[in-house]
């Protein structure tokens, strides 16, 4: 009866083996679980003695080995190490695998980043000034030399030329006014010392050539000596012709192989030309007051600020 006893009782456990899987880790820990699914860098299962509870995920990079219930093994090759090289999974306790710094990988993603030579940005801030504006670049890699051709179009009055290039003539009493940039267009020669990198600073000569339309409102009274006062008015309209010489500096952010980042600040010098030799009036002035010299320098320092963002191609 005894002899019985035991062999039911091996029986018994023998088929709780084999109703089993094992899972044997690098360090030679095994452990009883129900092996749920195993992907190309993970296995999942739960626990054989809890069945109802969690599942459980391993890295297969720190699994040796696993017996199915039916007895069949399947093993986990590993790559062999090149000697002297680093293995980021070699004391990794984490469940989600970590792939070493690879100096060719990282090449190769770089390669990416060029693959494409054309690049269109919207200019943002051209839209802030109440505009349409677009930047296309041209990468000539060997020469480590981006062409960037800004071009835009008005909508309305641009409120921050007004702003900061918007003043007053005539000792004060004339208005003078940004009514609408009609268009823009330019040429710049960027140098890209880092061109290899996915962020390139750019640096080179610009220049761009902007045409408004302006108005001029002027108001004052005249006094004579014989003690008479007259009150003058003048308004005028035209066009103003702007050539912006100056230098790019910034940066090309190449986020991924078709979406780029650009920053570009443009400082240098303005000059301007009008569609009338005597745009604001200053021909009726001087009539009045024969003693005066009014003029307007049209040679002064300028800055531009662009920041696009767009597509590869």
């Amino acid at each position: 009866m005894k002899q019985i006893i035991l062999t039911l009782a091996a029986l018994f456990c023998v088929g709780l083996t084999k109703a089993q899987d094992i899972i044997t880790r690098n360090d030679s820990s095994k452990v009883q679980a129900l092996v749920q699914e195993i992907t190309p860098t993970q296995l999942k299962y739960k626990l054989f003695a809890y069945p109802d509870g969690p599942l459980m995920i391993e890295n297969k990079a720190m699994l040796a080995y696993v017996t199915f219930k039916n007895g069949l093994t399947e093993r986990f090759p590993k790559k062999a190490a090149v000697p002297g090289s680093y293995d980021p999974n070699a004391y990794n306790l984490d469940r989600i695998p970590v792939s070493a710094d690879v100096p060719e990988a990282r090449a190769k993603k770089r390669e990416a980043l060029y693959r494409c030579k054309n690049y269109v940005g919207f200019n943002y801030i051209a839209f802030l000034n109440t505009a349409i504006g677009f930047h296309y670049m041209r990468d000539i890699r060997k020469a480590h030399l981006i062409l960037n051709i800004p071009v835009a179009v008005g909508l309305g009055s641009p409120s921050i030329t007004n702003g900061l290039y918007g003043r007053n003539y005539l000792d004060g009493m004339s208005t003078t006014r940004y009514e609408r940039m009609n268009y823009q267009a330019g040429l710049a020669a960027l140098f890209a010392p880092s061109m290899n990198a996915s962020v390139n600073f750019l640096m080179g000569p610009s220049f761009n050539f902007t045409e408004y339309r302006m108005s001029v409102a002027s108001s004052w009274t005249a006094y004579y000596p014989q003690g008479q006062s007259q009150k003058v008015e003048f308004s005028n309209s035209f066009k103003l012709y702007r050539s912006h010489y100056g230098v790019n500096v910034g940066f090309l952010a190449r986020y991924t192989e078709h979406f780029n980042m650009s920053i570009l600040l443009t400082m240098g010098f303005k000059q301007d030309q009008y569609s009338e030799e005597d745009p604001y009036g200053f021909a009726l002035r001087q009539s009045i007051y024969r003693d005066s010299n009014f003029r307007i320098e049209n040679t002064q320092p300028y800055v531009n600020f662009a920041w696009t963002l767009g597509y590869r191609f």
